[in-house]
């Protein structure tokens, strides 16, 4: 029977012998029902969870009967559902998903909706930029992530020590970073469906000390200015460093012959100061910051302390 269309009925008995009775007065009129009609208005969209679409769809025409659910076509395979929402979970990373709705009423399942695609999130890409030093207390480190659906958030730790973030697109690093340093780091991207990191290392420039004596005019400094096993002059002298000499510094420490006690080189046109510069040469050593400039503005705390 057509659907749509109105039928009423007619009914006459018939016996043995052929004979058919009176018909009987006509019927009510009655429409048949018929599957579904397709959903309308499919969407797939990708969520922010690992292995997740969304998919959502409006009704179509119910065909006489009502709709009582719907049927999923998830890349081939079969699933039911009740609404007009759900969300697929369980399935692989960085996957695109094809899906077709069809609605079920008591005639059965109906047409099929138009396809609709989502792609599920995936880790994210993490591709090694430059890593360089600035100064002699910064370094930078670059790079770049694509989180596939899901934003990542990123992470840096250095020479072993714990993860701190940074933006996912790198970024300068200061605050416990010193000269003639090497620092081994390894970055970390992490989104929803997991994580992706790369390592690799900088060094930082070496920091020098150089022997001063801007006016030496009574020839005092020509036979050099002391090294000191300890940061005071009183303590056992090493050797003597003739002025231009160079050397790698290493800490700084406040010394002198009692707590605070000065080295005064302000008459040689030094500075007078309570700071000394450890040093490797003779063994270790120590020089009085006085009678001494660092590179990079003659600042002591670009070192670490010793």
């Amino acid at each position: 029977m057509t659907y749509g269309t109105q039928y009423a009925f007619i009914v006459t008995a018939v016996n043995n012998l052929g004979t058919a009775s009176k018909p009987s007065p006509l019927s009510n009129t009655v429409v048949p029902f018929n599957v579904p009609g397709a959903p309308v208005n499919v969407s797939a969209a990708t969520v922010n969870a690992k292995g997740t679409i969304a998919v959502s769809w409006a009704p179509g025409a119910n065909n006489g009967r009502a709709i009582t659910g719907y049927q999923l076509t998830v890349n081939g395979a079969t699933q039911n559902v009740t609404g007009t929402s759900t969300q697929l979970t369980g399935i692989a990373d960085n996957t695109a998903v094809t899906v077709i709705v069809r609605a079920v009423n008591a005639a059965g399942t109906g047409a099929p909706s138009r396809p609709a695609t989502a792609t599920t999130i995936a880790p994210p890409d993490l591709t090694a930029g430059s890593a360089t030093a600035k100064g002699f207390n910064t370094i930078n480190v670059s790079f770049t992530t694509n989180g596939h659906g899901s934003p990542p958030t990123c992470t840096i730790s250095l020479n072993g020590g714990g993860a701190t973030g940074i933006g996912c697109t790198g970024q300068d690093i200061s605050g416990g970073i010193w000269p003639a340093t090497t620092y081994n780091f390894t970055v970390t991207a992490t989104n929803k469906a997991g994580s992706r990191s790369y390592s690799g290392s900088v060094t930082t420039p070496t920091l020098n000390d150089t022997v001063i004596c801007p006016r030496n005019t009574s020839g005092y400094c020509n036979t050099g200015i002391w090294t000191y096993r300890q940061p005071t002059q009183s303590g056992t002298g090493v050797r003597a460093l003739s002025v231009g000499t160079r050397f790698k510094a290493e800490c700084w420490v406040n010394g002198g012959g009692s707590a605070g006690a000065t080295v005064n080189a302000t008459p040689w046109g030094g500075k007078n100061s309570s700071i000394w510069i450890r040093f490797t040469g003779n063994g270790t050593e120590y020089f009085p910051w006085s009678w001494s400039n660092l590179d990079g503005g003659d600042n002591y705390r670009l070192l670490p302390g010793c």
